[in-house]
């Protein structure tokens, strides 16, 4: 008994010392500083130990980004490139939204310019370290948007909601078939290997938040489809579309690639993804209490703990702690052979589970958080990630068979995940008009394939043709975001406005009759739901046509149809009666 009440109080003096302000904002800080060491060593590939030595991280895969020389002239020239790729980036991308094309299909076009065009592809140059650091980088920024942006309530309606259910099933299932679908007909239309195809399956798979975010905030804001959830149910989708794609294709390239016993590597890759989860679960919950929401600049650090949690979580591929008496390497993080998805995996739950917490420990929320990682994204990681990935299309080395293949490839997926997203979102009480819109927000394609295309081309290297079917893939990955990414966005944003025109209205309408129904001023009685009736924005000649349409059709068509219907009929008994004799 004493010794329980003697554990209990040092529980609760230790929680108090915790939260004092300055206790807690000196643990924050040595926080960030540690993982910001963590993500240093992992972009330069130096020793967790010894930073300073210069000695290179063993790495098994001597194509891997870390393996490469680097000179001092290399690095100033890559500097400049980067300046110059990310100032032409962001100005074409201004111009191309300022003509409502995605800022994206801009950035693309800088970068396939400047690989064809023999002057500028003279003068360009990135050093493949740093092009790998920001790619890196921009997938962990795509994940931190990804797991802060999910809701914990709303997941839990999901799963146990019939008609919420169809989230997971548009994030999942829809993101499976459309892969599978892509892999067989890369197998057996086209005679890919099962293994490249399964890869180029799952990267070509993930919608793009970029695309169909716009559009969706856009209809919020119209108050299109917000009665259903229409736009919060796409983006949910997309959210865990993303996250199960980038999962599934780390895990599949580690499978594909590595030298060791299949049998072993998936258990190891199995076990890794349950680390990856223990941690991203565990450091999520420490981000509950360091910072707490009243210390000073409580947001400012929290927005460096998601950049550098996460981004140590992911670069940590790269990083080893080497002893100077022991030969063999100790990971840290994931390991340089593609075992990746323990970073990922943590990276995303990380911010999940941090996120549940923020969103309800202060009135600001997580606002300026997530305000901060779409300026970040918005100015620097989309333009040079769409002008790198543009720079890896080299018109001269292609071929009208590599091009019909991967627009073949492209149209196979999408037409399978138009058709799943409608089959599954039929299930769930949408109309026909809010399915399409529901199928059409799931074919964009950008983000995750400008991240993750290029490194199946470095992982190939080794085998003819599993470099030219990476080449294939690599190519299908621009195809996709120069077709789907700027014709998806604007059919959605012209389509789902006329689709869903009616939805404000009824929303409106059917508020109005709870409170009517029920007494209830603006709450509807029946589930406690609060709803807002305002009747502004319905137009007089849109009231005055739904009284018109109750007096005119009711009894109208009513007397027609009790008088019609026996008269057109009246054969239907008699030729019954003739058929049952016959037989």
């Amino acid at each position: 008994m004493n010794g329980s009440l003697r554990n209990s109080k040092f529980v609760r003096t230790a929680v108090e010392i915790f939260r004092n302000t300055h206790v807690n904002f000196l643990i924050t800080s040595c926080l960030i500083l540690f993982f910001t060491y963590l993500t240093v060593l992992a972009a330069f590939g130096r020793n967790i130990i010894h930073p300073f030595t210069g000695d290179e991280p063993k790495v098994v895969n001597l194509t891997h980004p870390l393996a490469g020389v680097v000179d001092s002239n290399s690095l100033i020239t890559s500097a400049f490139s980067i300046f110059f790729l990310l100032i032409i980036s962001l100005c074409v991308g201004q111009l191309f939204d300022y003509m409502s094309l995605p800022p994206l299909f801009g950035c693309l076009l800088v970068g396939l310019l400047v690989k064809n065009i023999t002057v500028l592809d003279e003068i360009f140059h990135v050093n493949p370290r740093w092009e790998w650091c920001i790619r890196t980088l921009a997938l962990t920024v795509i994940l931190v948007r990804c797991g802060i942006g999910l809701s914990w309530d709303y997941l839990k309606d999901a799963m146990v909601s019939n008609h919420q259910g169809v989230t997971l099933s548009l994030g999942f299932i829809t993101a499976a078939i459309e892969s599978g679908a892509i892999a067989l007909a890369a197998v057996f239309i086209f005679g890919w290997s099962a293994s490249m195809a399964l890869i180029c399956g799952f990267v070509l798979t993930a919608v793009s938040p970029a695309v169909t975010v716009p559009v969706m905030l856009d209809l919020q804001s119209q108050g299109l489809g917000t009665r259903k959830g229409i736009p919060t149910l796409v983006l949910a989708s997309a959210t865990l579309d993303n996250i199960f794609c980038i999962t599934a294709f780390s895990a599949a390239t580690t499978i594909v690639f590595s030298t060791e016993p299949l049998a072993e590597v998936i258990a190891v890759t199995a076990a890794q993804v349950i680390i990856g989860a223990i941690a991203g679960l565990f450091f999520g919950w420490l981000l509950w209490w360091f910072p707490i929401s009243y210390i000073d600049n409580s947001s400012v650090c929290r927005t460096l703990l998601l950049a550098t949690v996460p981004s140590a979580a992911v670069l940590g591929e790269s990083l080893h702690y080497r002893s100077a008496n022991i030969e063999e390497s100790v990971k840290v993080g994931g390991n340089v052979l593609g075992f990746p998805s323990a970073g990922i995996i943590a990276a995303t739950l990380i911010c999940f589970v941090a996120g549940i917490r923020w969103k309800t420990d202060n009135d600001d929320k997580i606002v300026y958080e997530e305000k901060a990682f779409a300026l970040l994204w918005k100015l620097f990681f989309m333009p040079l990630l769409f002008a790198l990935i543009g720079m890896k299309l080299d018109f001269s080395t292609m071929t009208w068979t590599t091009v019909l293949t991967g627009c073949a490839l492209i149209a196979i997926g999408a037409v399978f995940r138009f058709l799943s997203g409608i089959a599954f979102s039929c299930c769930s009480g949408f109309n026909m008009k809010e399915q399409l819109v529901i199928a059409l927000a799931l074919v964009p394609k950008a983000t995750v394939q400008a991240a993750l295309a290029p490194s199946i081309t470095a992982l190939a290297v080794g085998s003819y043709q599993l470099q030219h079917e990476a080449h294939m893939a690599v190519t299908a990955c621009i195809l996709t975001i120069l077709l789907t990414a700027p014709l998806g966005q604007y059919i959605l944003s012209k389509a789902a406005p006329v689709l869903l025109k009616n939805t404000r209205i009824v929303g409106i309408a059917k508020s109005t009759l709870d409170d009517m129904e029920f007494g209830g001023k603006g709450t509807n009685a029946m589930n406690g739901v609060t709803t807002t009736t305002v009747t502004t924005h319905i137009e007089e000649d849109a009231v005055t046509a739904c009284i018109l349409t109750i007096l005119l059709t009711a009894p109208l068509g009513q007397y027609i149809l009790s008088k019609a219907a026996p008269v057109l009929l009246k054969n239907t008994r008699i030729v019954g009666i003739v058929r049952h004799f016959s037989h």
